[in-house]
This record gives structure tokens, sequence and C-alpha cells, in this order.
């Protein structure tokens, strides 16, 4: 074990949510997943003072360890749900991974994946219809593609008629 200073439980997880939120957002369920067991091995290899057991009971041991895969379900959407000792981990098939409490049903982390990244300001959406439907009307787009993209427009609703 390297000589990190030992820190407590509630530090090690706010430590584990920190590194998490600066790698770049996951593609998908298993990369996402993959992220949260790495990292989390590695803040508790430097800070929990525990080794790291091969095969851990579900008995507390003093250190944390990603969800066993009999506690992990593979949803039909490409999602994940992982059950550990004190969450439920829910992750999309795109990569935004909640992590909720078992205890009191609170989400206490969140970390949005490439299905959860801001969509484009509604003014360059527009822009970007005209330039589909000017492609369209020299054939360089098919009309249905135009009408596609046009139905999956976010509509604002909280301002008054388009000028």
């Amino acid at each position: 074990m390297p000589d990190e200073p030992r820190l407590s439980l509630p530090e090690r997880l706010a430590l584990l949510y920190d590194r998490l939120s600066a790698l770049p957002p996951a593609r998908t369920a298993d990369e996402a997943f993959r992220q949260l067991a790495e990292t989390l091995d590695r803040v508790e290899d430097e800070h929990s003072g525990v080794e790291r057991d091969p095969n851990p009971g579900l008995k507390f041991d003093g250190r944390m360890y990603p969800p066993r895969e009999d506690f992990t379900e593979r949803l039909p959407d490409g999602g994940l749900r992982a059950t550990t000792k004190g969450n439920l981990i829910e992750i999309s098939p795109g990569g935004t991974t909640d992590i909720y409490s078992r205890h009191t049903s609170d989400l206490v982390y969140r970390r949005p994946g490439i299905d959860a990244q801001p969509a484009l300001d509604p003014e360059l959406q527009k822009a970007a219809e005209l330039n589909a439907t000017n492609h369209a009307q020299q054939g360089r787009t098919s009309p249905a593609a135009v009408s596609k993209a046009h139905q999956q427009t976010p509509q604002r609703e909280d301002r008054g008629p388009e000028r």
C-alpha cells in the first residue's frame, strides 16, 4: 500500500465522486461501469488502509468494493443496474450513472454520459434545420431526414410566437 493518508469512508466517497466527475463522459454503460470500478479501486488502494480481497464476502472489512457480478443486472436497453451494500447504481446505455442511497432512495451522485450531453442551443438548432432543409432542396439530403430532424427538435414553451 502506498503511504497515502487514510481517509474516512465519507471522505473516500467524496474523492471517488470528484475523480469520476473529472473523467470524460462514458459512451456506454460498460465503459461507465469500468470507470466506476477502476476509480473506486484506486481510491481504496490509496486511502482505505485495507488490502484488496480478490474475493470479498458480504461482510464489511473497512474497504469499499465495486459491485459484484452476481448483484449486477444487464437491462434489455443496454443499461446496467447494480446493488451494493449501501447503494443502487443505475447506468444508462449512453453512460449516465445515477447512484441512489438504498436507505433513503435519494440520488447521491449523478455523472452524465454522452446520452446526457447538452442539446444544441435552440437558435443553433434552427440554423441546423434550415441548413438541412436547404441541403434537401438541393437534393443532398432526403426530405424524410429533414422531417425527422424537425420532429426531434425540442420545443421551447417559455417564449411567445416566433417572429
